[in-house]
């Protein structure tokens, strides 16, 4: 990965009133990007994500010659877009691809294979974040050709989650972590916004069925109250934790919020019972589907 961190490039309209236009807000927020590191961009499959990649690489290539990678997320591959793709010109960024986990067969993956060949796609990576991954299946993927995986990684991650991590590096593919408190909840203002009351941050845990599922929550407030380190830099340390060489999609909207990535770097590493807290919060009996985010 050519950076811990990936920003996930908004298809909304977000730009503070700071900025005269959202082409305004987009370029300063490519530039925060890549003073803070950032040398992975991800495009989400929509609509809008041609037009995107667009606009995304004409700020790279205004901004210098800096090295980076930008991941398109497309909901298929036909043969209009294989053909498209081999006559597409080179942009600023290396191009990967990602294909969703329904859509990859071997014969996607040998056109994905082409492209790669000539020079068109750097790599080409899968969506594994619905439904369980199992090592064989990731291996598949590795043996069909895929550089990448993308999977759910957060304090919410049980054992199953951590396990398929896990299985992603030790067949080879580099993984990008989907994680919910990374997208667009940098500043933590979820906690005061959210319409279910929030639980205390003290205590032992011993939980209610309604704050079992808000088991990260209490999880990154053990990690504040003992650490000093904010929650969003908490949630962001351990999500960098677990994709290990791989990256962390982060959809930030705030140039502010871009300075969480600085924090964690400067934060010393999860001490092991930091660790054992979090892992035992998110493998808790009956913590329930419902998360503080939905």
């Amino acid at each position: 990965m050519p950076s811990p961190w990936a920003w996930v490039v908004s298809t909304r309209s977000r730009f503070s009133p700071r900025h005269a236009d959202e082409a305004a807000w987009r370029s300063a927020m490519v530039r925060h990007a890549l003073e803070r590191g950032v040398r992975l961009f991800y495009v989400p499959p929509t609509p809008r994500a041609p037009r995107e990649l667009a606009t995304l690489e004409a700020e790279l290539g205004a901004e210098g010659s800096t090295p980076t990678a930008t991941v398109l997320a497309v909901p298929g591959l036909a043969t209009a877009d294989v053909d498209l793709l081999a006559s597409r010109p080179r942009g600023p960024s290396e191009l990967w691809l990602e294909l969703p986990s329904a859509r990859l067969s071997e014969a996607a993956a040998t056109a994905l294979n082409g492209l790669e060949s000539s020079g068109r796609v750097a790599a080409w990576g899968v969506d594994r974040t619905r439904g369980p991954a199992s090592r064989e299946t990731l291996a598949r993927d590795r043996a069909l050709g895929a550089s990448f995986v993308r999977l759910p990684g957060s304090l919410l991650s049980g054992r199953d989650e951590r396990a398929a991590i896990a299985d992603a590096g030790a067949v080879g593919l580099s993984r990008l972590l989907d994680d919910p408190f990374a997208s667009g909840r940098l500043d933590g203002s979820w906690l005061t916004t959210s319409s279910v009351e929030r639980p205390s941050l003290r205590g032992p845990p011993s939980f209610s069925s309604l704050q079992q599922g808000w088991s990260p929550v209490l999880a990154l407030g053990f990690l504040t109250e003992r650490t000093g380190r904010t929650l969003p830099v908490a949630a962001l340390q351990y999500a960098r934790r677990l994709a290990g060489d791989g990256a962390v999609l982060v959809e930030a909207a705030t140039a502010e919020a871009f300075e969480d990535l600085a924090r964690v770097a400067a934060s010393p590493p999860l001490a092991p019972e930091e660790l054992a807290r979090i892992e035992r919060l998110a493998d808790a009996p009956g913590r329930g589907d419902p998360s503080p985010l939905g």
